[in-house]
């Protein structure tokens, strides 16, 4: 082969190379047909609840003895009443006679108005560690006494009970305490809080009024001696027998769920997820819930959320909750306005289920603290017939790109 036969030859090696390289080049640079971001690697969807419920512990515990607040209502489905008991008598063998005892109450909150409590003797003794609205102590047919709701919070209210307490003092009645309780009358509805024996005693007003203030639940028992001289005992509430309230079970409704802290309520709440893909990466996941506020009572509610670990969510209040949850939301009744939806960032409990690393067995509403005071809130539930008022969770996620290949060889 001459030098220009060679020449030629390889020329064209040369050039079917340089296409084969072009080939490769094409084939190395291969682009998907569609835009992986634009058909749907970003999600966001919306379920609402399909199942949903709420219980109380015990149907009616009451909160604890250790309360500021003694609360005596009819009011938006509670029915609660006091308990009191005063121990620190006169000496019955140093009395001639009882000239006045008088009950002093101080309302730290009112609610309603316009209408009356009773006083009535309890009939046996009052254990206040065991007791609730099923298991209370019997109370006399007929009140010893009785008192108008005061108009406004701040007040301090004064019962006569001379009869009751000189009947204590000679020994002609047993002295279990006291019962404070709604007056029946139809169509009234009030709540009032009392300050309690655990309320402290301040010393002073101001430095300039030195006023000694004592909020606290009072006898004040003033006498003559058989020496002929007047005395005065002031006896202040046991905090052994002191119980602050008691409250009945709501009416049931089931359009409704309830988170409680002045006796422990809990709802429960189930999503179906198996529309998010099980390698969905959760960017964020927000439960939405609509308050009735008309139905709710509370100033300042912590409410947190936990993801059901039991299989069987729905049996009741003691069912199991996860060890873990969300950061405590804290509702405010004068900062809710007009759209009173309580949103909560479950984000953290809703992936594990996404990614089926966990049964998805609904999640728990509790207070953050159930033994406090007489708060409670009441949520639209999933039987709610405006299904905008329904629970419901907002999840987005993200879905990982799909290889740039069919099995069938994307070409």
């Amino acid at each position: 082969m001459d030098a220009a036969s060679r020449w030629s030859l390889t020329g064209m090696i040369l050039l079917s190379g340089l296409f084969l390289c072009q080939s490769c080049s094409k084939e190395a640079s291969f682009e998907p047909l569609f835009d992986i971001d634009q058909e749907g690697r970003f999600e966001s969807v919306t379920l609402v609840a399909e199942t949903s419920a709420w219980f109380n512990k015990g149907e009616s515990a009451g909160p604890s003895y250790r309360s500021t607040r003694m609360v005596v209502c009819n009011w938006k489905g509670y029915d609660s009443r006091g308990f009191l008991r005063f121990t620190s008598f006169p000496d019955t063998d140093a009395v001639a006679a009882i000239t006045s005892a008088e009950l002093y109450l101080y309302a730290t909150r009112v609610e309603g108005g316009g209408a009356f409590m009773d006083i009535h003797t309890l009939s046996d003794t009052l254990i206040q560690a065991e007791i609730y609205w099923g298991e209370m102590p019997g109370i006399t047919p007929e009140p010893v006494a009785g008192f108008a709701i005061p108009a406004e919070s701040g007040d301090s209210v004064f019962v006569d009970v001379t009869e009751t307490v000189a009947s204590w003092v000679n020994r002609d009645s047993s002295n279990f305490g006291f019962a404070i309780k709604p007056r029946e009358e139809e169509g009234q509805e009030f709540l009032v809080e009392f300050a309690t024996r655990e309320v402290p005693a301040k010393t002073t007003i101001s430095e300039e009024d030195t006023t000694i203030l004592d909020l606290r639940p009072a006898l004040r028992i003033a006498y003559v001696d058989t020496a002929g001289e007047d005395q005065t005992v002031i006896s202040v509430a046991t905090v052994d027998t002191f119980a602050d309230t008691l409250l009945t079970p709501f009416p049931e409704d089931d359009s409704r769920l309830l988170c409680g802290s002045g006796f422990p309520s809990r709802s429960f709440i189930h999503f179906q997820m198996g529309r998010i893909p099980k390698g969905a990466t959760v960017t964020r996941s927000i439960m939405n819930l609509v308050i009735d506020a008309a139905a709710s009572s509370f100033d300042s509610m912590g409410v947190r959320c936990y993801a059901v670990v039991d299989t069987m969510p729905w049996s009741g209040f003691d069912t199991t909750i996860g060890a873990t949850g969300t950061e405590t939301v804290t509702i405010l009744a004068e900062n809710m306005g007009a759209d009173r939806t309580l949103k909560m960032d479950i984000t953290g409990l809703v992936q594990p289920l996404v990614a089926r690393q966990e049964t998805n067995s609904g999640f728990a509403i509790r207070a953050s603290n159930e033994t406090f005071d007489l708060d409670f809130v009441r949520f639209w539930s999933h039987t709610q017939p405006d299904t905008a008022l329904r629970p419901s969770l907002t999840v987005d996620y993200v879905v990982a790109p799909g290889l740039p290949f069919s099995e069938g060889g994307n070409r």
